[in-house]
Formats: C-alpha cells, sequence, structure tokens
C-alpha cells in the first residue's frame, strides 16, 4: 500500500480477514473490519474518512480503554484534592470489574442498564449505584474534553429517595466520638458544631484556624459552593482545637517537620476514615449515621438556640431556604416540647419565652 496523506487511507487482506488503514494527526493505524470483500472493506474506508472529516471519528479515541478514562479521573482528584479514596473504593470494587479493560466505544446505554440491574438484584442501595453510575459519567465527560472519546453515552437515570433525616442528639454525638480513635475525635467534636463538609474538615489547614480570636475560616473556591466561610467556634469546639494544636505541636517536635493540616494522623493527612467511624457507630449503637449527620444535627441545634436562619446559612454554607430546610428537621423530642408548651398555654398560665440553648458541654456546670 502506497503512502498516504493525512486523512486518506486504504484497505489490505490479512490472514483472511479485511483492514482498513487510516492516516490522521500524523499516525498511521489498521483497524479491523467485518468486511468479507473489498467492495465491502472500501465501503467502510470511505463511511470512516467521512466520519473523521466530520469529526464524529478517531481511530485513536477509539482504541481508548475505561481504565485510561479512571487514571484521568484519578489524576484530576488529585490535583483538585478531591475524595480520591472513595474513587478508588468505587472503580476497584465495582467499575473496573465491569468496564475495566474494556473499550470506551464499548459502553452503551443497554450495557448500562444491565449493569443497574445487576448492582440492584445483588441488594445494592439505589444511592450506591447511582454514585458509581456519576462516577462513569464523569470519566467520559473528562475523557471528551481531552479527545480521548468522541461521545459520551446515555446513562440511564436513576430515583433515589436521597432525603435523609439522620441527626445526632447530644448524648448519641458523646457516645460515637469516645468510640472512634483519639486522632478523630477533634474532627468529629469541630463536625457537630459546625456542620461541616468532609472534605472541607479533611482539607483545613492551621493558616485557617485562629485560636486567639476563635475563629475559623474556609477559603473562597475549598468549599461546596464556591464561597469563603468564616465562623466563630463555640467554647467546646475552640477547647477541642487548642488542646489539639498543642498534641499537634508535639507530633512536630518529635518528628521534626510542620503539619500543615489541622486534622491528621500522627502528621499523615486523614484521607479515609470509613472503616473507623462504621465500627464506632455500631458500638455506640446508631449503625448507619453518617458524617454527613451531622449537617442536620448542626442546621438544628443553630435554629433550636435562637440563631438567625441566615446566620444558620452561612455557618454551614447553605446558598438557599429550601436546602437549609431539608437540614432543619424536626425530631420527636421537638415534637413533645412543642405539644408541652400548647398544653401550657390552654390551662392558662403565662409562659415565659423559650430559649433553647446549645447542648452543655461536658465542662459547664449542670
Amino acid at each position: 500500500m502506497s503512502k498516504r496523506a493525512n486523512g486518506e487511507g486504504g484497505v489490505r487482506k490479512r490472514n483472511g480477514t479485511w483492514y482498513i488503514r487510516i492516516r490522521t494527526n500524523s499516525l498511521q493505524r489498521d483497524i479491523k473490519t467485518t468486511a468479507t470483500t473489498r467492495t465491502e472493506a472500501l465501503a467502510v474506508l470511505r463511511n470512516r474518512l467521512k466520519e473523521a472529516a466530520d469529526g464524529t471519528y478517531d481511530p485513536e479515541a477509539e482504541q481508548t480503554r475505561v481504565c485510561d478514562l479512571y487514571e484521568d479521573m484519578r489524576r484530576d482528584y488529585v490535583v483538585n484534592e478531591r475524595g480520591v479514596d472513595a474513587l478508588e473504593r468505587r472503580w476497584k470494587l465495582h467499575l473496573q470489574p465491569a468496564f475495566g479493560n474494556d473499550k470506551a466505544t464499548s459502553v452503551t446505554t443497554p450495557r448500562l442498564r444491565r449493569y443497574i440491574e445487576n448492582r440492584l438484584a445483588e441488594g445494592v442501595e439505589r444511592a450506591t449505584v447511582q454514585r458509581e453510575l456519576a462516577a462513569l459519567r464523569r470519566m467520559f465527560r473528562l475523557g471528551m474534553q481531552a479527545n480521548k472519546v468522541l461521545r459520551v453515552p446515555y446513562f440511564p437515570t436513576i430515583q433515589v429517595d436521597n432525603v435523609r433525616t439522620g441527626f445526632f442528639e447530644r448524648a448519641d454525638f458523646e457516645r460515637v466520638r469516645a468510640e472512634l480513635p483519639d486522632y478523630l475525635q477533634p474532627m468529629v467534636t469541630l463536625a457537630y458544631w459546625t456542620g461541616w463538609r468532609r472534605d472541607e474538615l479533611l482539607n483545613l489547614e492551621w493558616r485557617q484556624v485562629d485560636l486567639n480570636a476563635g475563629t475559623v475560616c474556609l477559603d473562597p473556591g475549598t468549599t461546596k459552593n464556591g464561597q469563603g466561610r468564616l465562623i466563630y467556634l463555640p467554647p467546646e469546639a475552640l477547647d477541642t482545637l487548642r488542646a489539639w494544636r498543642e498534641a499537634t505541636a508535639g507530633v512536630e517536635r518529635e518528628r521534626s517537620c510542620i503539619i500543615v493540616r489541622v486534622f491528621h494522623h500522627d502528621g499523615a493527612p486523614i484521607h479515609d476514615f470509613y472503616t473507623a467511624w462504621r465500627s464506632a457507630c455500631q458500638r455506640a449503637g446508631v449503625a448507619g449515621r453518617l458524617l454527613h449527620d451531622f449537617r442536620r444535627t448542626a442546621a438544628r441545634n443553630y435554629v433550636r438556640s435562637g440563631v438567625p436562619e441566615r446566620v444558620a446559612m452561612q455557618i454551614l454554607g447553605h446558598k438557599t431556604r429550601s436546602i437549609f430546610d431539608r437540614y432543619n428537621i424536626v425530631s420527636e423530642g421537638d415534637l413533645r416540647a412543642a405539644a408541652e408548651k400548647v398544653a401550657i398555654v390552654r390551662e392558662g398560665t403565662v409562659r415565659e419565652k423559650v430559649v433553647l440553648p446549645f447542648p452543655k458541654t461536658a465542662g459547664e456546670a449542670s
């Protein structure tokens, strides 16, 4: 076969199989076809050349495998300091066995539907499957941005009731905290009082903490909504951070290093604490609770303590009232207290203004 110009090609038969050869971007590639005659092979070649000219076909992109897309996404997560541990877990346990070494072009909508059906048949939560598909979809979108794939297949939607109502009463929180390793206790204490997200806590650095002023700030661009936040810490959270700063200084002296992250394990950043958290919740009798439930807990505590809702929204990082309302849930205790107040009024008793403070800390008098 003679040398062809960019975008041209030819056909050849090898070991009884017809191949088309296409030259694009100074690269030449032989592609296997199902043609049985030279005429059919030429027809395939013409179609491929037309698609290449239209930008709907690229022989290099056709060779991309799903594992290549995963590696690109993993690098993107590392650069942007996202939850790479959760991504790796979903990939290695579920997505890699199902799609790993396959070409990206083989991932079709019918195949995705079968994946959903198989995972649900295994008894997996619908929200879990939804997150796995979301990770796979992002792999394709990043691949398309890098011209490694030419299309993103349609991903079937999964109806999920993802409105959780879990929150921590003070006693629940204290039991879970006591069951956690020492290095995780300061983090969950701050989570209880601020309601900040997992990554916001794990990525927090000491430069963002002012123990003298009693403040902690999140830099713009590091939060889910992109906005920075500044809060004044309640006494328990502030005392906990001061004690943890002293412990951190001890580790720095011992290891002759500077520890940047606020929450760490012997100086190393914490990336995943799922096993420790799950075990602690089981031992504390609140199995199935999530760290994210502290967002509902904090929203409820601030509102019940008389903090204006707009201030509570600022602390938690909620942009809209509708989202905040989803977190500001009502417990059985709230309903019981409401009934008692109504009963007092109906009986003609003059009721004083009710002020519900934050739960008392261990160091406060009863």
